[in-house]
């Protein structure tokens, strides 16, 4: 049945017989769903998958057609099926639905079903490679935006894994999940402005809606004086769907099966989870906006007549889930915009956000944990860039901060043992100072090390290279630090715009002299 409703095979014959039995005509029925609400889709599905006799009702049934849906996912033939279990993708997706309860895999399955209805009349041979791919591609995307909040922070980790995710569209559409999740009705804002009695008299209208993630949603607002203003919500069932889906995520990288091939250690699990639910706090969200936003005007926060700006917060305009900042002019900085950005543009934008943030790091020690290109928005007209959304900031306490400079400064100075000295002080339990011992790990680590050459010659890109390393061996740092060098895998589409040597100028600068003098002599 369900393979008749996305177009698979002829109508089966459980529905001709029913048809006869009723003396009515089915064949217009999946063009009917294809078309119908979500209400009704999902009613549908509801009793297909968890009636008397629906499809969870039998294991063997259950688990049939759950190897045909991502089989078809995955865009594998049939016969292809055998080579499934290889596929890193298909592993990871099959083990979320298997792990989550009843409820979650209905909505996931909804989401999955959605993108299958749409594609129903493709005829399969008659699409090109490139659009098998592509559709491929939205129905993973649409699979884990129906996980919710976690799903989002699981596919922007992916999106960085080249040697698992080959394909750079996949990548880039996991990257910009938070993109694609669709929205919540607008009543919800306004009745969460009544709940907290916030003087709507200030605020002329609410327009158009900026952008909707997994957590929040973002209007533009036009206040009484006539400036623009953003009005950030969180959603309801955020605060309900996060501790969920966290847990499903443990589970699945608990299993060997995921583990092996991506080895997301429990401290950068850790790290995911104080993030995403650090972003739930309106306030804590708030404070760090106006920290950083603080320290950013004391410090580094122009290059060459590029500016570097946070909107100002209205503190008088704030509830519960909700708050109002100055609206940021431009856009954001992915592909898009860095094809059209003349070269010495593309460098200034790309030094000052990396002096900024590697000055957040090492002096403030507060710092925007979440530089992908969808929170840094700029405007050329204006030579301004704008970081936003401030809901996925971390702290480096001292220790760990003196560590990891210690790691950069013997990273420039190739100082083998002094480097290995530094990972063992940094590494999260004993288990993992057992495998760090280990002779082969050492001479691997070495060749990373003493690699001059190209990109790896970048003090950026070494740090990435011992840790996707130490990550492929299952070796984990803490879990402050796992969250630090998290960052140098989201930046690296800034630091790819910069020299070997401005790279070390930046982390030398942000480090102080007075540091480097004091640790050296």
């Amino acid at each position: 049945i369900f393979k008749w409703f996305i177009g698979k095979v002829q109508k089966p014959l459980t529905i001709i017989n029913f048809e006869k039995k009723t003396k009515t005509n089915l064949t217009d029925w999946p063009n009917f769903m294809a078309h119908s609400s979500e209400g009704e889709r999902y009613s549908f599905l509801t009793t297909l998958f968890l009636g008397p006799k629906g499809i969870f009702a039998n294991a063997k049934i259950k688990n049939s057609l759950l190897e045909d849906i991502f089989c078809y996912v995955m865009g594998k033939k049939e016969s292809e099926k055998a080579s499934l279990n290889a596929d890193f993708l298909f592993t990871m997706l099959k083990k979320i639905f298997e792990v989550s309860p009843q409820t979650k895999q209905m909505t996931l399955a909804f989401g999955l079903f959605d993108e299958l209805l749409k594609n129903r009349n493709q005829i399969e041979e008659e699409l090109s490679a490139t659009e098998k791919e592509n559709r491929k591609n939205q129905s993973i995307n649409k699979f884990l935006v129906s996980f919710g909040t976690v799903g989002i922070k699981l596919g922007q980790i992916l999106s960085k894994q080249t040697e698992l995710i080959k394909d750079e569209g996949l990548r880039t559409l996991l990257e910009d999940l938070s993109d694609k999740v669709p929205a919540i009705d607008k009543r919800f804002v306004l009745a969460a402005l009544k709940r907290d009695a916030i003087d709507t008299s200030k605020i002329k209208s609410i327009g158009r809606l900026l952008g909707s993630a997994s957590l929040k949603q973002v209007y533009l607002v036009t206040m009484s004086d006539n400036k623009e203003h953003v009005l950030k919500f969180n959603r309801p069932m955020s605060y309900y769907e996060i501790p969920e889906n966290m847990t499903i995520l443990k589970d699945v990288f608990a299993s060997d099966e995921v583990t092996s091939k991506l080895p997301l250690s429990k401290e950068l699990l850790k790290a995911i989870d104080e993030s995403v639910n650090r972003e739930l706090s309106i306030k804590s969200e708030m404070d760090q906006q106006k920290e950083i936003a603080s320290f950013i005007k004391k410090n580094t926060n122009s290059i060459n007549s590029w500016s570097l700006t946070i909107p100002e917060i209205n503190d008088k305009l704030v509830g519960t889930h909700l708050y109002l900042d100055q609206f940021a002019k431009g856009e954001p900085l992915k592909k898009e915009l860095l094809s059209r950005l003349a070269e010495k543009d593309k460098k200034n934008i790309s030094k000052l956000i990396y002096t900024s943030l590697m000055e957040q790091i090492f002096i403030n020690g507060k710092y925007h944990a979440d530089l992908h290109g969808g929170n840094i928005l700029v405007d050329p007209a204006s030579k301004t860039v704008n970081l936003i959304d401030f809901g996925n900031c971390a702290t480096i306490g001292k220790a760990n901060k003196d560590l990891f400079i210690d790691l950069i400064l013997s990273i420039k100075s190739s100082n083998q043992s002094k480097i290995s000295s530094t990972i063992t002080a940094m590494l999260a339990s004993a288990s993992d100072l057992q495998k760090f011992n280990q002779q082969k790990i050492q001479t691997e680590l070495t060749a990373i090390i003493i690699d001059k050459k190209g990109e790896n010659a970048k003090i950026s890109q070494k740090i990435r290279s011992i840790k996707n390393f130490l990550d492929k061996n299952a070796i984990s740092f803490n879990s402050e630090l796992e969250l630090l060098l998290k960052v140098f895998d989201t930046t690296d589409y800034i630091s790819k715009n910069l020299t070997a040597e401005e790279i070390q100028a930046i982390f030398v600068d942000a480090i102080g002299f007075l540091t480097i003098m004091k640790k050296y002599f």
